[in-house]
C-alpha cells in the first residue's frame, strides 16, 4: 500500500462556541471555516473529523495490512466464512484508502 501525499498529521484543531474553525500545521493552514453561529454544533462536528483524518488513515492502512496478513488467496486460511469475512471487510477499508488518496 502506498501513502498519500497529505499533510502529515497530526492536524491541531482550534475552533469558537460559533463554528469557526482552523486546522494548521507548521504554519500551513489545511482547512479553515467563517463563523456559523446558526450550524456552529454542526461545523464543529466537521471540524473534528477532519482534523481526524490522517489517524483514521493510518488505522485504514494497518487494518488493511494486518487483513493482507491472512490473505485468503494466500492459502493461510481455507475456512469460507473466515474468507468472506476478510473479504467483506477489505473492500470498505480499500474503499475509503482509494477516496483518501484521491482514487475514486
Amino acid at each position: 500500500m502506498s501513502t498519500s501525499e497529505h499533510t502529515k498529521g497530526p492536524w491541531p484543531l482550534w475552533h469558537s462556541d460559533k463554528g469557526a474553525f482552523q486546522i494548521e500545521v507548521g504554519g500551513f493552514i489545511v482547512c479553515s471555516r467563517n463563523d456559523v453561529s446558526h450550524r456552529a454544533e454542526e461545523s464543529i462536528a466537521n471540524a473534528h473529523l477532519i482534523a481526524a483524518a490522517p489517524d483514521m488513515l493510518s488505522a485504514l492502512y494497518e487494518a488493511a495490512s494486518a487483513l493482507d496478513a491472512v490473505d485468503p488467496r494466500g492459502g493461510k486460511l481455507t475456512h469460507p466464512p473466515i474468507v468472506e469475512f476478510i473479504e467483506m471487510s477489505l473492500a470498505p477499508i480499500r474503499a475509503a484508502i482509494a477516496k483518501a488518496e484521491g482514487r475514486s
